[in-house]
C-alpha cells in the first residue's frame, strides 16, 4: 500500500487533503442522493395524480 511506503511526516502532511477530497466526495454523494428522491418522490407524486385523474375520469363518464 502506499500508505506504507510513505514516512510519517509525509503521511501527515498528506492526511487533511485526503479528508478534503472524503468531504467533497460525500458532499457530493449527498447531493445526488437528495436529487434522486427528488427524483423518486415527483415520480411517485405524478403516479397518484394520474391514478387520482383516472379515478375522476371514470366517475364522471362512467356512473354506476
Amino acid at each position: 500500500m502506499w500508505v506504507e511506503q510513505i514516512s510519517e511526516k509525509k503521511f501527515k502532511y498528506i492526511e487533511p487533503v485526503s479528508y478534503t477530497h472524503l468531504d467533497v466526495y460525500k458532499r457530493q454523494y449527498i447531493e445526488c442522493l437528495v436529487i434522486y428522491y427528488r427524483d423518486v418522490i415527483s415520480y411517485i407524486d405524478n403516479i397518484s395524480r394520474n391514478i387520482f385523474h383516472v379515478n375522476v375520469f371514470e366517475k364522471e363518464n362512467f356512473p354506476r
